[in-house]
């Protein structure tokens, strides 16, 4: 999924001497969020660009663990080379970090090997770190065309476009920034905001408007894996399966595929 940490795997339970395990309760909960709810709408998908940038991404993270969901960040590399503990903190929150190349330049302007290098040079410095990067980019601006996609995917990452932008790089309100998202919310919307500019507290408050309202029409919200889909996000905190044994059981060996709580 491209962040530090994942719980897409099977968990595996050994004990030393028995062949019977009583098993009580696996439970792995996702998107921070703590029961089970309806998704029937769909999913959402909210990605936030141009960051990481003191105090306006860590207004944004704050909106986001209010409002009990996980996010995608598309970073600038030279940011993230000045402010690392950012996404550091983000990852280690659950949500997915991936890429917006070194410095925002806008990809179509440059040869093949210079978009291969400023993806790979972002990559190297979110991976120093300590963050496993999304093998996903963002061009910046939203600016690509068909060499630029296949210099992308050469390279070993997957382009990923948006479906809506309420132009919240704009000094817009919060409520026309949420209405907008609001508006144009479907099953798979990947919505683009922006943690890194100068309207963030604005985006930070629409963030918990568009969860709270899509949450009350059904539609849970999930991080981008590495082949750009949406799935549930991560809570660190649930990663680990809570399980309970009777002492006297001992000695199995237990595969266990995890049932997901999934919270919207």
């Amino acid at each position: 999924m491209g962040c530090r940490r994942t719980a897409r795997s099977p968990i595996i339970v050994t004990f030393a001497t028995f062949l019977v395990l009583s098993l009580v309760a696996v439970s792995v909960a996702r998107s921070g969020e703590a029961a089970a709810t309806d998704c029937s709408a769909g999913w959402v998908a909210l990605t936030y660009d141009d960051g990481p940038v003191p105090g306006r991404t860590d207004t944004v993270l704050a909106a986001l663990d209010r409002a009990g969901i996980k996010a995608t960040f598309f970073t600038v590399g030279y940011l993230v080379r000045s402010y690392p503990d950012i996404i550091r903190r983000a990852a280690d929150g659950g949500h997915v970090i991936a890429n917006h190349t070194w410095r925002h330049e806008i990809l179509i302007f440059l040869s093949d090997s210079n978009i291969v290098s400023t993806i790979n040079k972002t990559d190297a410095v979110i991976r120093a770190a300590g963050v496993d990067a999304a093998r996903l980019v963002r061009p910046p601006g939203g600016n690509t065309n068909s060499r630029v996609k296949r210099a992308i995917e050469r390279a070993g990452y997957r382009q990923v476009m948006r479906t809506w932008g309420p132009l919240d790089y704009k000094l817009i309100s919060a409520s026309t920034i949420a209405n907008s998202v609001i508006s144009h919310a479907k099953d798979g919307a990947v919505i683009v905001l922006h943690d890194g500019l100068a309207n963030y507290r604005n985006t930070a408050a629409a963030t918990e408007r568009i969860v709270s309202t899509l949450h009350s029409r059904n539609y849970c919200f999930g991080v981008l894996d590495n082949h750009g889909n949406i799935v549930p996000g991560v809570d660190p905190a649930y990663e680990e399966a809570t399980i309970k044994v009777e002492p006297r059981y001992e000695g199995a060996t237990v595969k266990v595929e995890p049932r997901y709580e999934v919270a919207r």
